[in-house]
């Protein structure tokens, strides 16, 4: 009888007597990551109002669908919208759909100038290098993450009825390039196309010594995030492995 898990805390001392004569083998996610097996975890951190880095994140996901494009490769990625409250979540979502219907090259511009960050600097020098003006971008995202392609899983009976989109948004069929939600996606949700989470709150709840169920939570989502998309460019590549950790300039 063999049991498999990923959550197990084997830094519990009750926890650890119960199974330490029992291990067979211990693959900590460090070790997964550090094989190549996940994606690579960045956090950008940057000083501006929380829908101008919502803009910066799908900027930066457009960027990505070139990418893939480029390569002749179906992949669409989504961006995840987490919200603390689902009361700041759907009026988050009804303030994204309406920036986003009315936003300009102008507004994309601006905000490209308000953060000096090097993935974001890859972007950008992306949409210089191809000719894809502001103007064009901003069609683009118009189209993109219009209200059609954004999605909520905040409410029971919502969640429950959008069940089969949220669950197969890496099929080609699925239009959704934007999900909202606070809570529902922590646990039992895989996307191997979500490369981008925005956290729409400034502050993580802290419990003293104990870790907060929120820390939790955001720990959780975030492992969701880092499930690896697999792709090849060439039959030479390891199709469930990451690439390009030692060489950033092979995939241009």
């Amino acid at each position: 009888m063999l049991e498999f898990t990923a959550t197990c805390d084997i830094h519990n001392p009750q926890i650890r007597a119960e199974y330490e004569s029992k291990i067979v083998y211990d693959y900590p996610l460090s070790k997964f990551r550090a094989d190549g097996y996940s994606k690579e975890i960045k956090t950008l951190r940057s000083d501006v109002t929380i829908m101008e880095r919502a803009i910066q994140a799908i900027m930066l996901s457009q960027y990505r669908l070139k990418v893939f494009q480029d390569k002749r490769l179906s992949v669409k990625p989504v961006v995840l919208f987490k919200a603390a409250k689902i009361a700041d979540s759907n009026e988050f979502m009804e303030a994204f759909i309406d920036t986003i219907s009315n936003l300009t090259g102008n507004e994309l511009r601006r905000i490209s100038e308000l953060t000096d960050n090097e993935t974001l600097g890859e972007a950008y020098a992306y949409f210089e290098k191809n000719g894809i003006s502001f103007d064009q971008l901003a069609q683009e995202l118009r189209e993109d993450f219009s209200t059609e392609h954004c999605i909520s899983a905040n409410d029971d009976k919502e969640a429950a009825a959008k069940q089969i989109a949220l669950n197969s948004l890496e099929d080609a069929s699925n239009p959704y390039r934007a999900v909202f939600e606070v809570k529902k996606l922590d646990e039992g949700w895989d996307v191997l196309n979500l490369f981008d989470i925005v956290r729409l709150y400034e502050t993580r709840q802290s419990g003293g010594k104990k870790i907060s169920s929120a820390t939790i939570s955001e720990a959780q989502l975030i492992g969701r995030g880092a499930r690896y998309c697999p792709f090849q460019i060439d039959n030479e590549q390891e199709k469930y492995k990451r690439k390009y950790d030692t060489d950033r300039e092979a995939w241009r």
